[in-house]
């Protein structure tokens, strides 16, 4: 145990990335403490952990696993040209770029647009 201890890197202090302060309401934890109970990481996360790898994005592995979601996108819009599929599988590519952009903005940021259901009315909205 004592070896697992001394391999652990502690949190930085809390701070504030590049986009500023967070509006969003939810905050999926990312990174967690394996020490702290379960029970307590369902209904808060600290804000330590946000920015914690780096300095531009709130929660690394969730924006980064977005880009799925875009390789997707592009590989079907060039498959439906490519193979001459319905046009209209192009508008259904295209809405996977759309969410996978949204959903790296959102958690590279942790900013809101004020209609997502994890914002409070009152947001400021998204600003880059």
């Amino acid at each position: 145990m004592a070896l697992v201890s001394a391999l652990q890197i502690p949190y930085r202090e809390a701070r504030d990335g590049f986009w500023g302060e967070q509006t969003s309401t939810l905050n999926w934890c990312e990174e967690v403490n394996n020490s702290t109970p379960r029970k307590l990481l369902q209904i808060i996360c600290l804000p330590a952990q946000d920015y914690n790898i780096t300095f531009y994005c709130a929660e690394v592995v969730n924006t980064v696993t977005n880009l799925i979601f875009m390789w997707l996108g592009f590989k079907g819009f060039r498959n439906v040209i490519k193979y001459s599929h319905d046009r209209v599988f192009i508008l259904a590519f295209l809405g996977y770029i759309v969410v996978g952009l949204g959903s790296m903005a959102f958690h590279a940021t942790l900013k809101c647009l004020s209609d997502q259901p994890f914002c409070p009315p009152e947001s400021e909205g998204f600003h880059i």
